[in-house]
């Protein structure tokens, strides 16, 4: 247990200064750092809370397995991602396009006929949608990949489910069976409940490049941003307690792991930017604004707002030799659907060490599954409950599965209900405070990075402005 007491007035604390201070190591954070790196400005600190970078993109390593903190992908046409990351230092392994469909107890692969020309006869031969639907969604993907961004973004929002109805004009089968599984996957969310700009936008994205993961797992992405970071720039478990001083003063704590005790630290900046989670942040930024007395109630609650959040499960399985499927591909359940709640019902499968070998020892194979919500029942629970869907899809070997973890993330995701805006907000909060974040633009890893970048761009424009209103007599 870590030594804690009630500080002193006799005890000290520790001062660092720097020029700017970012408060949370997550992809925002780590961009607007990358940022400020590129201007030439190396006089600013990272604090991070937990014992690493990465914020929720990152991976756990267990017996010898790489686990990644919840079944994610990374999109490879991002436009941010592009302009940030060395591809080929992430080594990147690619999923097939598509997915292979769980449905009446048997299995269809849907492909994209485009770039799996191979696949075409046995995703038309499928009860997932009819010959038309497919077709549809074969001319829609031709046709949004000369869409413009700006167009999506800009675009009047509906649900995503109104729009496949109306705009696209499928099945309700062909929604169900592919598009729900496919995206709920995606969003955790009902599609009835979600933004169709979000989902032009990710669909776009997915015809434009491939879905894939690094092949040391997705822990590498924000390892890559970070390997630049000045010396002493990074500070890791320090939690900033509160906002001082208009924004000048951060008041936080940090583990000695010499002492293993609690020591105090005041980070003293010209400004600050927040690449906190969202809850870390509206916390932080409800303490600091019940100081500010200039403000209404409402302006108050306005400043701090975030929207609500989005919950998944993802439980890892080891298991000896060969996984039952063995293409790097998705699988996903043709017939979950949570338009009336969340449930136990496994929504995607998808076997990581099919992409890399080194998702898992030599000889052993691991499996990912995705539950959309349900984190008001126990681990132990979800956990049977789950095995047991897997033996009905995959037979009695699932009982020498080995179950390695399971991980809960309440806020996974901001929601994108419609109507909803793609375009980041203002990061300037206050004269010294800005703030980043997926919930501050859109809720993808896109969206982390450009929010990240345009707080850094701002605070480096607002600096630039004061430094140039200096009289010098």
């Amino acid at each position: 247990l870590l030594k804690s007491k009630k500080k002193s007035s006799k005890e000290s604390t520790r001062i660092y200064k720097s020029k700017i201070a970012i408060v949370g190591g997550g992809i925002a954070g780590l961009t607007a750092a990358s940022e400020l790196l590129n201007a030439g400005l190396k006089d600013f600190i990272l604090i991070e809370s937990s014992d690493d970078i990465g914020g929720r993109v990152r991976s756990d390593y267990i017996d010898g397995y790489i686990l990644d903190r919840g079944f994610q992908v990374f999109i490879e046409s991002y436009p941010e991602a592009i302009k940030s990351f060395s591809y080929e230092s992430l080594d990147l392994a690619k999923f097939l396009p598509g997915a292979i469909v769980r449905y009446n107890k048997k299995y269809y692969k849907v492909s994209d006929p485009f770039r799996r020309p191979e696949d075409l006869i046995d995703s038309i031969d499928t009860p997932i949608g009819s010959f038309i639907d497919k077709l549809k969604v074969g001319i829609y993907s031709i046709l949004i990949r000369f869409e413009s961004l700006d167009s999506i973004f800009n675009s009047n929002d509906k649900s995503t489910e109104q729009y496949l109805l109306d705009d696209l004009g499928l099945s309700q089968s062909m929604i169900d069976s592919f598009f729900k599984p496919f995206y709920q996957g995606i969003f955790l969310s009902p599609l009835k409940l979600q933004s169709s700009k979000m989902f032009r936008f990710v669909f776009k994205m997915f015809t434009e490049g491939y879905a894939s993961i690094p092949m040391k797992g997705m822990g590498e992405i924000p390892k890559q941003m970070a390997s630049n970071l000045p010396k002493g720039s990074l500070f890791l478990n320090t939690k900033i307690e509160s906002i001082e001083d208009d924004g000048k003063r951060l008041k936080g704590s940090a583990i000695n792991k010499k002492t293993n005790s609690i020591e105090y630290i005041d980070f003293i900046c010209d400004k600050v930017i927040l690449a906190l989670d969202p809850i870390g942040y509206q916390k932080l930024l409800n303490g600091y604004l019940a100081n500010q007395t200039t403000l209404s109630t409402d302006e108050k609650a306005n400043i701090s707002s975030i929207p609500e959040g989005r919950s998944s499960i993802c439980l890892y399985y080891g298991m000896t030799g060969l996984p039952p499927v063995k293409e790097p591909i998705l699988l996903l359940n043709g017939e979950n659907n949570i338009d009336n709640g969340f449930t136990t019902t496994i929504n995607n499968i998808c076997f990581p060490s099919q992409l890399s070998p080194l998702y898992s020892p030599v000889g052993k194979s691991l499996a990912s599954v995705t539950v959309v919500g349900s984190l008001d029942k126990n681990e132990n629970d979800i956990e049977k409950d789950v095995r047991n869907q897997l033996i009905e899809w995959f037979g009695d070997n699932v009982t020498d599965w080995i179950y390695l973890k399971q991980y809960r993330i309440p806020y996974a995701q901001p929601s994108q209900l419609p109507p909803y805006s793609l375009n980041s907000k203002p990061s300037k909060i206050f004269d010294n405070i800005y703030s980043c974040g997926d919930h501050r633009s859109s809720a993808t890893l896109n969206g982390a990075i450009d929010s990240g970048r345009k707080a850094a761009l701002n605070v480096l424009s607002e600096l630039n402005k004061d430094e140039s209103s200096v009289v010098i007599s």
